[in-house]
């Protein structure tokens, strides 16, 4: 979207994709010395979470054991892939029904960092079959909470503070019907493949007729697609709001180029 609205400014598409990557690592910036030197925040290392599902499914695949003992000793790590599934990765490392074992120590990470790199440099094939599994599971599955749209009890056992809405509004269900009579008639609309597919097809027809607006859409929806693959959590709607964002976008985009706005009423290319 930032590309979108600088090329409007620039009228270059040069320009306004470096333009574009300079504004995006100022913002990155900006929110690190915001969040951890201004309000001096704690780290709390989420990516840990990504590191041990790899590492338990690449245990899973090829019964090598790379997970350092002073993060999570082999008994635990036995005890733990029990509950284990490579399509999930933070139901084994947060949501198991066993004790939590994340960790906020720096020095931890930075061993549990130094292991993970480790067993995906000796273990190439079974960590891509491992991904895979997770990724294809995050293409084609249709998520099963899409309509959870109010707190549940079970958050209240977990985050330990009292959910803030047990009972729906009136408002709130006829926003829950809608949602599952599409989710029931259209459930394509709900699976990332889709949208995948989609956001392919928007490149290919902005490229031949040269829409740099949709082009910067579609790709902008294909590069959010592309670190699923190394990271994607689960199967879950909310992962996918910008390309389907960016795609709809880009169909209002096509259609107010086309004729069929005024049939019969040639532009002027000029």
């Amino acid at each position: 979207m930032t590309f979108v609205f600088v090329f409007d400014l620039v009228g270059s598409w040069k320009k306004a994709f470096a333009l574009s990557v300079l504004v995006s690592f100022f913002f990155y910036l900006g929110n690190e010395l915001l969040v951890f030197r201004v309000l001096h925040a704690d780290r709390r290392h989420p990516f840990q979470i990504i590191m041990m599902h790899d590492l338990m499914g690449i245990y899973d695949i090829t019964r090598r054991n790379y997970v350092p003992d002073n993060y999570l000793s082999k008994p635990r790590l036995d005890e733990v892939m029990r509950f284990y599934d490579h399509r999930i990765s933070a139901r084994t490392t947060v949501w198991a029904p066993v004790d939590w074992f994340i960790s906020y120590d720096d020095n931890v990470i930075s061993g549990l960092k130094t292991a993970w790199l480790k067993a995906i440099r000796e273990n190439v094939i079974a960590y891509v079959t491992h991904r895979w599994i997770l990724f294809k599971s995050f293409l084609t599955d249709r998520d099963g909470k899409v309509n959870h749209l109010y707190a549940v009890s079970d958050w209240h056992e977990v985050m330990q503070n009292p959910p803030p809405l047990l009972e729906e509004t009136a408002l709130g269900k006829i926003h829950t019907a809608y949602v599952n009579g599409t989710y029931k008639l259209l459930g394509f609309l709900f699976k990332a493949y889709f949208w995948l597919i989609i956001s392919f097809v928007l490149l290919g027809y902005a490229i031949r007729r040269k829409v740099l607006i949709v082009g910067a859409l579609a790709s902008s929806s294909l590069l959010y697609f592309a670190p699923y693959f190394f990271v994607a959590p689960s199967v879950n709607y909310r992962y996918i709001y910008w390309p389907v964002i960016a795609c709809v976008v880009s169909i209002i985009v096509i259609w107010i180029e086309t004729d069929f706005v005024q049939p019969g009423v040639t532009r002027n290319k000029n």
